[in-house]
């Protein structure tokens, strides 16, 4: 046997057929795998060398020839399910018998040319136009089919035709000088109404065929064998022919064969039918050889045997396995391709699969021709021996990375997409507006608490006010969202919740809406938050400024003819209260004030807090001014109820001012400017009181204005100047020191106590001024006395607020001592308990302290009066306490206040502190005082306030009477 091969456009090569069965089934095989090139011609065999086997041997190397050729075509396949079917058919074909599948050409139908009525043949004509095989360019499998044929039966000629309503197209031909011709009258044309095998011995004989010009011309066709090609749908479409130029029969063993090569070819026009449609409509225009490539490529990329101990024997390897070595698959070598990971998982699968003799399926990583990794499908098969032994393993890898990694990738985006519905609390849903059905995703249990497709529970849970909203966004022609509805969730909470969907309409004309639900209820707390902070006071809960004033214009346009009022109440000093005793209970003094304003008034009030200490209420149906003036002052009462601590009491006063609507004004802003001017008015007063607007009180503010502008004249022209009020003592009466007052020297009103000006120590830059102008003038007096030889004591000079509230008072005091010349005991520093609490109030211990350590005396003026604990006498350096003139008034004849004077006077021996009393003007007054212990006095009974030049004379006075009560001691001496 000559074992050389060809391939296309090579030069066939003659086999002659070795002797013995085993030797043809060898031939067989050269001939199938030597003939793979689709260009061949194939091999053929000499007929002088072929010996005479018996039927049955014949037919056992053409079954066997025809298993190859199907193997083949396998290995090409895109479906490996095609050849293995195929492959059983054709078995169970040639093991059964075949006589009553074929009939004789005296049996076949003569013609298939019927009327264009003809049902049968429409839809045969329709079938072969839906395989789109016409015109189309030679096949490599169509051609081995053909080339098999004419080797199997040493025929001359063979083709593969199919036959449209005018002609014979040939697929596939060897020895048919035309592509085609014309139908009528032709064999082929006979076989398309037969039901198996069609033969006819001698065509010239045969009155159908013996005018055809390929039997009686140059051709000269005599025998023809013919098997209908049938699709699945039972329509024939085409035939299998093999014609010699010498008459000859088939026996039944040639028509099994050749029936069982027709449903080969069958196949391969599923083969065709498979790769076309996988192309697109551009892709028309390649030719079928390589639509029938890129198919494999994109599907099977890998054919292979092994034998039943898994040792690969054969592999084709297409795809992105193209270009690798054969080598390096045969035998166990494929398990050195798979991915680490993956070796030993196969491993033990495939030994399972081997034990049991079962198909095996699974995907793995396999190294490909660029080096990489590539997920493969791997499908094997077991075959079995007559004895029910695997004697070799047939599989199929079908290249699915890019499945595999865009269903990885979409795992990926699926999670993702679950974590950002969670992260955003979102539910996503399909709703069916007709059927009244939905769908939604997996958490929805979790964050609306209703299972999936329950849409009747979703439905309960919205608000009842706010269902409408829902069916009004999803009916026909609807907005397609939901702003915003109230849900009540099933574990008992109040959910706000948004959604927004999308309408589209099925192929079926079914309407669907897909959208998503949000969970809102974070953003519309954080809007109410936002909202209530724009427009409500943090600390009370009670509206601010803005919004009292916009609901106070809502309501003056509601004309009912009632009286309106609009009150603003003041807490007097709350900055001193607020800090002396902290800000957490100035914090409570303003919450309690707020509770006290709700339970006092009714529903119709609106109360609002405007600033740090101003509260407004705005009465909307309110008699008259009388009762307007009333709820003021019972509201001023109940806000000056003591308001009692764990370590403090706190008792504070308010001041009030009214105006009425229409009376003083029309607008909100207007009634604000008159009550803002009656509460000035209350508090330039007494204060604790409430007054109603009157024009006349406008005069008040141009009058502090005025007042504002003269002081600042004063300072500057030295117009303020102290006056001292001597301090003595009341064991002896002498003058132990002095209280400086601040005096203005009005040019053309005379001498002006602070009564007059004290509005100007509101402004922090005049009471800043005049403070520093008592200060270098008392020392500049201290001085002068002293330098006269006489003792002034200690004067004492009131410090405001304003004084410590502008930093480095201690430094700036102690240096103007030294400047002076004046020892600090002959300078005390006089303090309200107000400044404690005041706007430097934080300063105030620190300055104390430096100046008390710099020898500075501290007292503490008009004590009892304000709002400090007992614990500012241990908080800072305090040397003396001085009783407030309002409790020596009465001391003698009211027991309250003389049970004050004295426990304060007790006090201050406990405490080792000095206690003057103030506002001595009667004798009773004073012996009361001496009764109880007290030392130091002052008052209008041993002085009024005096010039510094009045004070010299009353310390020359007394020195002259000590120097003449000591004189005659001197003498007796």
């Amino acid at each position: 046997m000559d074992d050389g091969s060809f391939v296309g456009g090579a030069r066939p090569r003659r086999v002659t057929v070795a002797r013995g069965f085993r030797g043809r089934i060898r031939t067989c095989r050269e001939l199938v795998f030597r003939g793979r090139n689709a260009d061949s011609p194939g091999i053929r065999v000499r007929r002088d060398r072929v010996p005479a086997w018996s039927c049955r041997t014949r037919y056992s190397l053409r079954l066997h020839r025809i298993n190859l050729i199907l193997m083949r075509n396998a290995h090409s396949s895109p479906k490996s399910g095609i050849r293995r079917e195929t492959m059983d058919a054709a078995r169970k074909q040639a093991m059964a018998t075949t006589r009553d599948e074929t009939r004789d050409e005296t049996t076949a139908p003569h013609s298939l040319r019927n009327d264009a009525a003809d049902e049968s043949e429409r839809r045969r004509i329709a079938a072969l136009g839906a395989l789109a095989i016409l015109d189309t360019p030679p096949s490599p499998g169509f051609d081995r089919i053909c080339a098999m044929a004419r080797d199997l039966f040493d025929a001359q000629w063979a083709a593969i035709a199919f036959v449209d309503e005018r002609r014979l197209w040939f697929k596939a031909r060897i020895g048919v000088p035309f592509p085609e011709m014309a139908r009528e009258g032709t064999f082929c044309e006979t076989l398309m109404g037969a039901d198996g095998v069609v033969v006819v011995p001698d065509a010239a004989a045969d009155p159908r065929f013996a005018n055809l010009v390929t039997v009686h011309g140059e051709h000269g066709i005599r025998a023809c064998a013919g098997a209908p090609l049938v699709l699945d749908s039972g329509d024939c479409v085409g035939a299998l022919c093999v014609m010699d130029t010498r008459p000859r029969n088939f026996d039944d063993c040639d028509r099994a064969l050749l029936a069982e090569l027709a449903k080969v070819a069958v196949s391969e026009i599923a083969l065709h039918q498979a790769n076309h449609a996988v192309q697109d409509t551009q892709s028309a225009l390649v030719s079928a050889e390589q639509r029938y490539r890129a198919l494999a490529e994109a599907n099977a990329a890998l054919v292979w045997r092994a034998d039943a101990h898994g040792r690969l024997v054969d592999i084709s390897l297409m795809g992105p396995f193209s270009g690798m070595s054969r080598e390096d698959f045969l035998g166990l070598g494929w398990l050195a391709l798979l991915h680490p990971d993956e070796r030993t998982l196969l491993t033990r699968q495939a030994l399972r699969a081997g034990v049991r003799g079962a198909t095996y399926e699974g995907a793995h990583r396999l190294v490909c021709a660029d080096g990489g990794y590539r997920w493969t499908r791997i499908r094997v098969v077991p075959l079995r021996d007559a004895s029910g032994e695997v004697c070799e393993w047939v599989g199929t890898g079908v290249d699915e990375h890019d499945r595999h990694v865009a269903e990885a990738n979409l795992r990926r985006s699926e999670a993702r997409l679950r974590l950002a519905l969670n992260a955003a609390r979102m539910v996503a849903w399909e709703y069916d507006p007709e059927a009244l059905t939905t769908q939604r995703s997996d958490n929805s249990r979790d964050i609306i608490g209703v299972e999936a497709d329950d849409l009747n529970g979703y439905l309960l849970n919205i608000h009842p006010e706010d269902r409408r909203l829902f069916h009004e966004a999803y009916r026909r022609g609807g907005p397609m969202r939901v702003a915003e509805l109230r849900y009540m969730h099933p574990n008992g909470q109040m959910m706000w919740l948004s959604s927004r969907g999308q309408e589209f309409v099925e192929e079926d004309g079914e309407r669907r809406i897909i959208g998503v639900t949000y969970d809102i209820t974070d953003r519309k707390i954080s809007e109410e938050r936002a909202w209530r902070a724009a427009n409500h006071d943090g600390l009370t809960g009670l509206p601010n400024r803005a919004f009292f004033q916009s609901n106070v214009e809502t309501l003056l346009r509601i004309r009912d003819g009632g009286c309106k009022a609009l009150i603003l109440v003041d807490i007097d000093e709350f900055k001193a209260v607020n800090e002396a005793i902290g800000h957490d209970a100035g914090d409570a003094l303003l919450r309690e004030t707020a509770e006290r304003l709700r339970a006092a008034l009714c529903d119709n009030a609106v109360i609002a807090r405007l600033g740090s200490d101003e509260f407004g209420i705005f009465l909307t149906d309110c008699a008259d001014a009388e009762e307007a003036t009333r709820t003021a002052e019972r509201l001023i009462a109940e806000i000056g109820r003591e308001i009692y601590r764990a370590d403090h009491i706190i008792a504070c006063r308010a001041s009030g001012g009214i105006a009425l609507h229409p009376q003083h004004g029309e607008t909100a802003a207007e009634l604000m400017k008159d009550a803002e001017t009656a509460l000035y008015a209350a508090k330039s007063q007494d204060r604790n009181r409430a007054l109603l607007y009157d024009p006349g009180m406008r005069e008040l503010i141009a009058v502090r204005a005025q007042i504002t502008a003269e002081m600042r004249a004063a300072l500057e022209n030295g117009q303020i100047i102290p006056f001292y009020q001597p301090r003595v003592d009341l064991r002896t009466g002498a003058i132990i020191g002095f209280e400086a007052l601040a005096r203005w020297r009005h040019p053309t009103r005379g001498i002006l106590t602070p009564g007059v000006f004290a509005t100007a120590f509101d402004t922090p830059e005049l009471a800043l001024g005049i403070g520093r102008k008592m200060a270098r003038d008392v020392l500049a007096d201290i001085r002068a006395w002293l330098d006269e030889g006489l003792d002034p004591g200690s004067v004492a000079v009131n410090l405001s607020p304003a004084d410590f509230g502008e930093g480095g008072l201690s430094g700036r005091l102690l240096g103007l001592l030294r400047e002076a010349g004046v020892p600090p005991k002959n300078f005390t520093v006089e303090v309200t308990e107000s400044v404690f609490l005041g706007k430097g109030g934080g300063a105030v211990a620190s300055a104390l302290q430096a100046l008390n350590a710099g020898g500075v005396r501290i007292a503490l003026d008009d004590f009892g009066t304000g709002f400090a604990s007992l614990t500012h006498l241990k908080q800072y350096p305090v040397d003396e306490i001085k009783i407030d003139r309002s409790f020596v008034m009465d001391a003698p004849t009211d027991p309250d206040d003389a049970a004050i004077v004295t426990a304060v006077i007790g006090l201050g021996r406990a405490l080792d502190l000095g206690v003057v009393a103030e506002g001595v003007e009667t004798s009773e007054q004073a012996q009361f005082l001496r009764d109880h212990g007290c030392v130091e006095a002052q008052g209008f009974l041993f002085g009024k306030p005096m010039v510094g030049s009045r004070a010299t004379t009353l310390l020359r006075a007394q020195a002259q009477a000590r120097a003449e009560r000591e004189a005659p001691l001197a003498l007796r001496a």
